[in-house]
């Protein structure tokens, strides 16, 4: 498995890289929501759409390296931002 800072690493270059992502998110019921992010200039009057501010909990990427027990499938994994 990769180590953390490099998937943090990771993680930032994928950021930076881009103008637009989504947000994909979860209630605490675990009802998954995706939403469009976009630069804050295009959320200011006289634009259609608002800014609404949320505050993340936790960061995780796909390990690319996969599961560390060596089983198939994706291995999310937290990194430092």
């Amino acid at each position: 498995m990769a180590e953390e800072g490099d998937l943090g690493a990771m993680a930032r270059e994928i950021i930076d890289a881009n103008l637009y992502m989504t947000l994909a998110t979860a209630d605490s019921e675990g009802r998954p929501w995706a939403s469009p992010v976009y630069p804050a200039e295009k959320m200011r009057p006289p634009a259609a759409h608002r800014l609404y501010r949320a505050t993340a909990t936790g960061h995780f990427v796909l390990d690319p390296a996969g599961h560390p027990d060596g089983s198939a499938g994706d291995h999310r994994a937290p990194v430092d931002l």
